[in-house]
C-alpha cells in the first residue's frame, strides 16, 4: 500500500513551476518521515505522519470516534470532543484538551507536549465569539493574540452561511499588523495580504476535500482560518465547524450528525439505502460534493436555493395546462389514477411515474438538500410541489367541466364528482399513505412532502425547514429546471 503525500511550495504554480511529490510506502507501523521540498527560492523541511498500512477505528455507542491509528479521543455526555491524546510513540507526543460554553462553542484549547497533560501547556488559548464566529484569541493573561473582523458571508448576511467567506481581516499581535483575506468561489481562504505594504503573507491551495496541498508565506501557519473559513488546529489538521470536527485527510467527520438520522437521510426507494444512511451517511462530508457545497456548523447544508426555479416551473405547468382542450386535460388527470381509479402520487393509469421536476428528483434520490426561501429541505420533498400543483389543476378542471369518477362494482358502479379525488386533503392523504406504506417513512421527509403538496396546491408552506441546516449561498438557475407530466408532456 502506497501513500502519496504532496508537499507543495510553488511560488508561481500558474506559470508551471514544478512541485515535489514524495511517495512513502506504508508499513505495519506508523512513520514520522522527514520531507524536504526544494524550490527555486528556498528549501522547506518538515515531517509527514504516515499511518500504518492497516488501521482499526473505534467508536462509542453514540457514534463518536474513540480511536484510530494515531489518536485516542474522549467525549463528554453531550458528544463534544474534550480530549485528544497520542496513542503511538511515533510523531509528536501531545495531549490536547477542549472546553465549551453553554451553547456548545469551543472557548478554550490547551496543548501539552506529553500524553499525560501535566506541567505547563505549550499552547493555552481562549476564544471569544460573535454568534458562531470567533472574533478574538486570548492567552492565559487575557492578552489579545489575534482578532478577526467579519462581514457578510456567502449567504449575503452576517452569519447565514456560518461565516463561510465572511472573514474580512485578521489582526495579529505578534506582527502588529492586519491581513486582508482573499477567497476562492467556495468561501475557502486562498491568501492573506498585509495591509501596510500589500505583500502576500499567506497562500493556500486545497484538495477536493479540504486537505491543504499548498501553504506558503509568513502567516500561513499562524492564520487558523483556511478551508471553508473554519478554524484549523495545526496539531491535528482537524477543522472545527462548531458542532463537529472534520478530518480533511479522510473527508469524514469524527462524530455523527447531531441532527440524527434525518441529517443525511437518503430519499431512496429501498430499505438497503436507508440502512446504508444510518451507518455511513451521518459521517459523510457534504454528500461527497465539497467542491460545490459548503457546510454551516458541521450539521447539514443545502446546496442551492431553488424557490425561484420551482416557482417558474409551477407557473409554466399551469400555463401549459390552460392551453389544453378539456379532453386532453382530462387525459392528463386520468394519468394520475391507479388501476382502481383512485389518485396516486405515482400512478399513471397503469403504473409508472407520471410527473417530476428535475433536478429535484435526482437530488432527492442521493439525499441532497436544497434551500427553499432560505430554509433547508430535502430536495425530494420539494419535488412534491408539482404533485400539489397538478392536483389543484385537475380539481378545478373537474369542477368546471363536471367530470365524474366511475368505479366499477357489483351490482352497481360507484359514481361521484371527480373533483373530490383532487382536493388538497385527498392529495396530502395520498402522499402520507404512500410514504408510509412504500417507504416506511412517517418522519421528517414525509412531513415535508405533505407540506410541499400544499405549497404547490395553494402557495402556502407551513413547514419551517430542517433546524440547524443552512443555505450555501448559491442559487440554481431557473433554466436548469425541467418538468414533465406524462403522457402529453414527457422527457
Amino acid at each position: 500500500m502506497v501513500h502519496l503525500f504532496t508537499t507543495r511550495r510553488c511560488e508561481r504554480p500558474l506559470q508551471g513551476e514544478r512541485c515535489r511529490r514524495k511517495e512513502i510506502t506504508a508499513t505495519a507501523q506508523p512513520q514520522w518521515t522527514g520531507v524536504t521540498v526544494t524550490t527555486s527560492q528556498t528549501n522547506v523541511t518538515g515531517n509527514v505522519y504516515v499511518p500504518p498500512a492497516t488501521e482499526t477505528y473505534g467508536y462509542d455507542l453514540d457514534g463518536n470516534l474513540t480511536s484510530d491509528g494515531r489518536w485516542t479521543y474522549n467525549w463528554d455526555a453531550e458528544n463534544r470532543l474534550t480530549n485528544i491524546v497520542a496513542r503511538t510513540t511515533t510523531g509528536p507526543q501531545l495531549c490536547i484538551k477542549f472546553e465549551y460554553d453553554w451553547q456548545g462553542r469551543r472557548i478554550h484549547k490547551q496543548v501539552w507536549t506529553n500524553t499525560n497533560g501535566t506541567g505547563t501547556a505549550s499552547i493555552d488559548q481562549r476564544y471569544l465569539y460573535d454568534g458562531w464566529n470567533v472574533i478574538a484569541v486570548l492567552d492565559t493573561a487575557n492578552t489579545l493574540k489575534q482578532s478577526y473582523t467579519w462581514g457578510t458571508d456567502l449567504s449575503g448576511s452576517k452569519q447565514g452561511a456560518g461565516g463561510v467567506g465572511g472573514l474580512l481581516w485578521i489582526y495579529d499581535s505578534s506582527t502588529s499588523a492586519r491581513y486582508f483575506a482573499s477567497y476562492d468561489g467556495n468561501g475557502n481562504v486562498s491568501g492573506l495580504v498585509k495591509s501596510t505594504d500589500g505583500t502576500v503573507s499567506a497562500q493556500y491551495d486545497y484538495g477536493p476535500f479540504g486537505e491543504v496541498i499548498r501553504q506558503t508565506g509568513a502567516m500561513a501557519t499562524n492564520n487558523p482560518f483556511r478551508f471553508s473559513t473554519k478554524f484549523a488546529d495545526n496539531e491535528t489538521d482537524f477543522l472545527y465547524y462548531g458542532y463537529r470536527y472534520y478530518i480533511p485527510s479522510t473527508g469524514r467527520w469524527l462524530s455523527r450528525d447531531p441532527l440524527g438520522e434525518n441529517g443525511f437521510r437518503l430519499i431512496a426507494n429501498n430499505k438497503n439505502a436507508r440502512e446504508q444512511e444510518s451507518r455511513v451517511g451521518q459521517y459523510i462530508f457534504l454528500n461527497n460534493t465539497p467542491t460545490s457545497s459548503v457546510d454551516y456548523l458541521g450539521l447539514c447544508c443545502c446546496r442551492f436555493e431553488v424557490k425561484p426555479g420551482v416557482d417558474a416551473a409551477l407557473s409554466d405547468i399551469r400555463n401549459w395546462f390552460s392551453t389544453l382542450q378539456p379532453n386532453d386535460q382530462k387525459r392528463q388527470c386520468n394519468r394520475l389514477m391507479d388501476f382502481l381509479g383512485y389518485i396516486n402520487p405515482f400512478g399513471d393509469g397503469g403504473g409508472g411515474v407520471a410527473w417530476d421536476i428535475e433536478p429535484l428528483k435526482t437530488w432527492g434520490t442521493s439525499g441532497q438538500m436544497s434551500s427553499f426561501g432560505g430554509k433547508c429541505y430535502y430536495s425530494g420533498s420539494i419535488n412534491y410541489s408539482e404533485w400539489g400543483a397538478v392536483c389543484k389543476l385537475c380539481h378545478d378542471a373537474a369542477e368546471k367541466n363536471e367530470w365524474m369518477t366511475v368505479i366499477s362494482g357489483y351490482p352497481y358502479p360507484t359514481v361521484y364528482p371527480m373533483k373530490n379525488d383532487f382536493t388538497l386533503e385527498a392529495a396530502q392523504r395520498l402522499v402520507k399513505d404512500w410514504k408510509s406504506v412504500v417507504y416506511g417513512d412517517t418522519g421528517e421527509t414525509a412531513q415535508e412532502a405533505v407540506a410541499f403538496t400544499a405549497y404547490g396546491y395553494n402557495g402556502n408552506l407551513t413547514h419551517g425547514g430542517i433546524p440547524g441546516c443552512q443555505w450555501s449561498g448559491k442559487t440554481y438557475p431557473n433554466s436548469g429546471f425541467q418538468w414533465f407530466w406524462s403522457p402529453l408532456r414527457s422527457r
